[in-house]
């Protein structure tokens, strides 16, 4: 008897487990895609939600266009060196003897290269706001404070140690 109660718990608590499951991945296919859809269009692309909210006209869309790959062409490489330099920076904790020198040095390096990322992405916005009339001038103000006073999270496991 106690052997038939303890199977009745077991299938009890798999059908529990399998509900709990579906209802999870339900949860990801209805809301899984953004969390801010107001920073991302369906592709994820920021700069899409500017086109879209600044009401570009074509002549500005392509000059956007243009800004947008200058912009990734010249981000893309600091941002790999950094990652390159955070591991190769945490790979020091592996080390029985650490030198605080090397460690300091490694650190400032990395703070350089989001240095430069940002001052590149300053001049970045600087351009665009520039291609903007007036009216949108103002509305670009409005999403930039709207992004630094909600910044977007960073995907991944550890995002808040790797930053």
């Amino acid at each position: 008897m106690k052997k038939n109660k303890t199977v009745y718990y077991l299938f009890i608590l798999v059908l529990v487990l399998i509900v709990i499951n579906i209802i999870t991945i339900g949860f990801f296919v209805f809301f899984g895609k953004s969390c801010d859809p107001r920073n991302r269009d369906e592709k994820g692309n920021p700069g899409d939600y500017l086109v879209h909210e600044l009401k570009f006209t074509p002549e500005q869309q392509s000059k956007f266009d243009i800004l947008r790959q200058e912009h990734h062409s010249l981000t893309v490489p600091l941002t790999d060196e950094i990652k390159k330099q955070k591991s190769i920076f945490f790979s020091e904790l592996k080390k029985e003897q650490i030198d605080s020198l090397k460690v300091d040095s490694m650190s400032k390096l990395i703070t350089e290269l989001h240095r430069k990322v940002d001052l590149i992405t300053f001049w970045h916005f600087n351009k665009i706001r520039h291609l903007c009339n007036p009216k949108q001038q103002e509305r670009f103000d409005e999403i930039i404070q709207e992004g630094l006073l909600n910044p977007q999270p960073k995907q991944g496991p550890m995002r808040h140690l790797t930053d």
